[in-house]
């Protein structure tokens, strides 16, 4: 087999360096894990006084800004042993609800874990039923070292639409 190109050689190289650089910049401290959202309007049709269409339709997508919704937030209950690792100061697993996915860094010990939603305002007020806010039943999933698990996509039903 002939030699690399010079072009080449050097291509494959900084390719290399960059995957080096690339895995070194994430810590790894536990397991990591991911959810995904949606929000879906609960309400009763809205439209707005002099408006000719709905602004929000029951069954529709809503944003999670005309939903009221600030942050979603995991909540990681142990099956056995210690306390829920997102339950900290720093809201390692509190996300901004407008991306609709949101994802931990890799500090939670493994083990198996009872996985729910929480929901937030915009200004940090925790949202439940009685808000006219409905998350999924929790999930149970195994956190390994190392590897991230993912919930799939959650439904939020939210009866607030901003606007009506």
């Amino acid at each position: 087999m002939p030699p690399l190109p010079h072009t080449a050689r050097v291509f494959l190289l900084a390719l290399s360096l960059g995957a080096i650089l690339a895995s070194a910049c994430v810590e790894i401290d536990g397991g990591a894990v991911e959810a995904r959202w949606d929000l879906q309007y609960g309400g009763k049709d809205c439209t707005p006084t002099g408006a000719s269409e709905p602004l929000c339709v029951r069954g529709n997508r809503i944003s999670c800004e005309r939903g009221k919704v600030g942050f979603v937030e995991l909540t990681l209950d142990p099956l056995r042993g210690s306390n829920d690792p997102c339950d900290r100061d720093d809201t390692p697993c509190r996300f901004s609800c407008a991306p609709l996915i949101g994802t931990t860094r890799f500090f939670i010990p493994e083990g198996d874990y009872s996985i729910s939603l929480r929901i937030r305002d915009p200004g940090g007020n925790l949202l439940g039923p009685d808000d006219g806010v409905a998350v999924p039943a929790p999930i149970v999933r195994q956190v390994l070292e190392g590897e991230l698990t993912n919930l799939n996509v959650n439904l939020i039903i939210v009866q607030s639409c901003d606007g009506c």
